[in-house]
């Protein structure tokens, strides 16, 4: 065999074969579950091993994500942030419910609702509850989520800020719809949209219909969403200041475009780049417009 002909073999085996040449590997589920365990943090700790039971349960590895599971558990409890804490634990009971453990699901959906009652600021706490709810309805605890919702919504109505109000009331509307209450969605829906018709600062209602139409379009209303889109950018036109009249077309424009609506998103970042050429401060003009063309060049 000549020696040309053994590196060719050489080269193919470590070419198909790299860890056996001295290539790297890649770790095993347990190199990987004991790098997560030795974490610092244990909010990155409980998501890692959550990620990783996941993995364990899709290769039908039932027992190890059981056990993998467990450790994240434990990590959510050592979370000393109320509104984190509640974060991973609706994680890790998301995680069991697609894991069809809606038992151990409604327990972690248990922790979290615990850990959201411990939450100071109120708009906070009420976005937190507004998850809760919908995970409750994902582990089968109709009634439970039915309840948290609820006490959400009433939380809303203690906001003095109106836009903190209208976007507790969307995430309580989307979660409506994620446990299947159209019903309570809509309703939910069409209150925030009063409020938001009542905003008497022309951005700040232009905000507000922009998240709201984000919602809707989220929750599979095309036809209302476009329409709410509509009144957003109409608001919009009633902005005096050239800078704000631009930067708040943007912030339209970037709804648009995560919504997937890039032609409409197109049309309103071409809208903005007309303003912004109004803007007299050369500072502000040309920040804008970086944020325009980077936008364009991401549709």
């Amino acid at each position: 065999m000549s020696r040309r002909f053994s590196l060719f073999c050489w080269v193919a085996v470590c070419l198909l074969f790299p860890a056996g040449c001295g290539g790297p590997s890649e770790p095993s589920i347990q190199e990987r579950i004991d790098k997560a365990k030795r974490l610092g943090s244990p909010d990155a700790r409980a998501q890692q091993l959550i990620r990783i039971a996941k993995e364990q349960a899709q290769e039908r590895d039932l027992a190890g994500a059981e056990s993998t599971m467990k450790a994240a558990l434990a990590a959510c409890a050592e979370v000393e942030d109320p509104a984190a804490r509640a974060g991973v634990y609706l994680q890790l009971a998301l995680a069991q419910a697609e894991m069809d453990n809606r038992a151990e699901g409604r327990k972690a959906a248990k922790a979290a609702l615990e850990a959201a009652e411990s939450i100071e600021d109120v708009e906070t706490k009420a976005r937190t509850l507004a998850r809760v709810g919908r995970v409750q309805g994902a582990t089968d605890d109709a009634e439970k989520a039915a309840q948290t919702l609820r006490a959400a919504k009433r939380m809303a109505a203690q906001l003095d800020d109106m836009s903190g109000r209208i976007l507790v009331l969307a995430a309580v509307a989307e979660s409506y719809h994620q446990i299947q209450q159209e019903a309570d969605a809509d309703s939910v829906i069409k209150e925030a949209m009063g409020l938001a018709e009542t905003i008497e600062d022309p951005q700040e209602q232009c905000k507000a219909f922009t998240n709201l139409a984000a919602r809707q379009h989220a929750m599979g209303k095309e036809k209302p969403a476009s329409e709410t889109f509509d009144s957003a950018l109409e608001v919009a036109q009633k902005i005096a200041d050239p800078y704000k009249h631009a930067y708040t077309l943007t912030d339209v424009a970037e709804q648009f475009a995560k919504a997937d609506l890039k032609t409409k998103a197109k049309e309103v970042l071409a809208k903005a780049n007309e303003v912004a050429k109004q803007i007299k401060a050369k500072d502000q003009q040309e920040q804008l417009e970086l944020r325009i063309a980077k936008l364009r060049d991401e549709l």
